[in-house]
């Protein structure tokens, strides 16, 4: 994929499938980015677990997210609820931290687990960041359809 365009693609990933989510926006771009209840890296919520384990030393896939979510352009919405007993809220928090697109947000739940179904109002709050995603997704297009015609 070229990295003149954005690809009409929105990525979403839960718990691990959020580690993997930020590697694929990450390389090869995405219109969205749409991350439930995942960490920063592999490594943090494994350590807090098993603290007495050398996690560090034995995981060989870390999906360090923290690392490469600096790439990913697109606009994020990342939920969490706030006692995850298996990826703890910091985890989530220090992923959103290293976030670098502004229309990006973070939607915290009380309560809940790392299996609780997400509550009745993520919903909304999902479509409306779509929404506003596919307006300025519209509004990108027209601009640049303007400037062609204007070159011609």
């Amino acid at each position: 994929m070229s990295g003149k365009s954005t690809p009409e693609l929105t990525i979403y990933g839960r718990s691990l499938g959020g580690g993997i989510a930020v590697q694929l926006a990450s390389r090869y771009g995405a219109r969205e980015l749409i991350l439930d209840r995942t960490f920063d890296s592999l490594v943090s919520p494994a350590t807090r677990k098993f603290p007495w384990i050398p996690v560090s030393l034995l995981l060989r896939n870390r999906f360090e997210s923290d690392r490469v979510i600096d790439r990913c352009q697109m606009p994020v919405f990342q939920s969490h609820f706030a006692a995850d007993e298996v990826i703890p809220l910091e985890c989530a928090r220090a992923l959103f931290a290293q976030v670098q697109n502004p229309r990006s947000e973070f939607l915290e739940f009380p309560g809940g687990t790392h299996l609780t179904p997400l509550p009745d109002s993520y919903w909304p709050a999902l479509r409306k960041f779509l929404e506003a995603s596919d307006s300025e997704q519209h509004r990108e297009a027209e601009r640049r359809t303007q400037s062609t015609q204007s070159e011609e």
